[in-house]
């Protein structure tokens, strides 16, 4: 498992030495003490991400993936899978995928997540039989609005 900086640094969490948050005032900031590195200010709500990880993470089985929507220059659009680590299951947000970017792929929004069965899923948004489907009926983009 890794920590994510705010700068977008990834660091091993057996490397990490202590971590703590402090208010900045109306604004909780995270930091973490990495051995050979020092402090560093962790992304947004990472430490929080890590300590809900602790115990109420699974294994993902392989095969399940979290796309990412691509547009090239010709206004072709295509899919990038990240494969799912794991889950977490978090008492507020349901069960979230855990990619190389993160929990919930380093998003705060539903991602969109393909199955083994080439389904598509996107937590309280629906699903869809296939990418084709996913593609001509509406996908998002991780983030977007």
């Amino acid at each position: 498992m890794f920590i994510k900086t705010s700068t977008g640094v990834y660091h091993p969490i057996s490397r990490v030495k202590k971590m703590w948050s402090d208010t900045n005032g109306a604004r909780q900031i995270d930091y973490a003490e990495i051995l050979d590195v020092g402090v560093v200010v962790l992304y947004f709500d990472e430490l929080d991400s890590i300590v809900q990880t602790r115990f109420n993470q699974v294994a993902s089985n392989p095969g399940f993936f979290v796309l990412d929507v691509l547009h090239n220059d010709n206004g072709e659009i295509t899919f990038l899978k990240s494969p799912i680590l794991a889950w977490l299951y978090a008492s507020e947000a349901g069960t979230l995928p855990i990619t190389l970017e993160g929990i919930n792929h380093g998003s705060k929004k539903s991602v969109a997540i393909l199955t083994p069965e080439g389904q598509v899923i996107i937590s309280m948004d629906g699903s869809y039989p296939s990418i084709d489907a996913y593609k001509k009926h509406g996908f998002h983009t991780v983030g977007q609005e």
